[in-house]
């Protein structure tokens, strides 16, 4: 859809209803400083909720769902939502769980509190990996 703009936020909950048309940035669109207000049709979605990772799939489905002629608003992603009939349906190009590793890849994710001391040791165990094997690594935070 020409002259669409979307906004996507992670939150704990969908009960949030109008958060994303309150936010900062969809203030700005809608007023922008100096120039008469500009009529913006504004998607804006939800991931992560129920701790569901945001998924190449996903991001599929939100772009596929401003292709149609009218996007669906305040939608969720990555869950289905039996209450607000909200969610985007699955992605038809990019189907869950299609990977773009090459062969042999190992993915590993590990989780830290940041106050008991699993960071440091999380990040201790990767370099660990990365000095004892052939294998390369990345650490973020």
């Amino acid at each position: 859809m020409s002259g669409c703009t979307w906004n996507m936020g992670r939150a704990p909950q969908c009960a949030d209803v109008g958060v994303l048309r309150t936010t900062p940035l969809t203030w700005f669109l809608l007023h922008p400083p100096r120039s008469p207000p500009r009529r913006r049709y504004i998607v804006g979605g939800r991931y992560g909720l129920a701790s569901k990772e945001f998924t190449p799939s996903h991001a599929v489905a939100v772009y596929e769902n401003l292709d149609r002629a009218l996007p669906m608003r305040d939608f969720s992603v990555g869950i289905v939502d039996d209450v607000t009939q909200r969610s985007l349906p699955p992605s038809r190009l990019l189907p869950e769980g299609s990977s773009f590793l090459p062969p042999g890849t190992f993915e590993c994710l590990f989780w830290g509190m940041g106050s008991d001391g699993t960071v440091g040791a999380n990040k201790e165990a990767i370099k660990i990996i990365a000095s004892n094997t052939d294998m390369h690594t990345q650490v973020g935070c």
